[in-house]
């Protein structure tokens, strides 16, 4: 990532935070439901593996 490139990223961010709080709130909230951990990769590695093996 260049300097111009986080300077904009970091500008929209921001925007949204003071200008579309609501739309902000909302989007952090989907994010943290998400499943971030490695259960579901790992799994999907190991049938692959299985996969393969065969």
């Amino acid at each position: 990532a260049d300097p111009s490139g986080v300077d904009y990223a970091l500008n929209r961010a921001i925007s949204a935070w003071f200008d579309a709080r609501e739309w902000f709130n909302s989007l952090c909230k989907r994010v943290m439901e998400q499943d971030w951990s490695w259960n579901r990769p790992a799994l999907d590695y190991m049938e692959l593996y299985h996969s393969a093996r065969k």
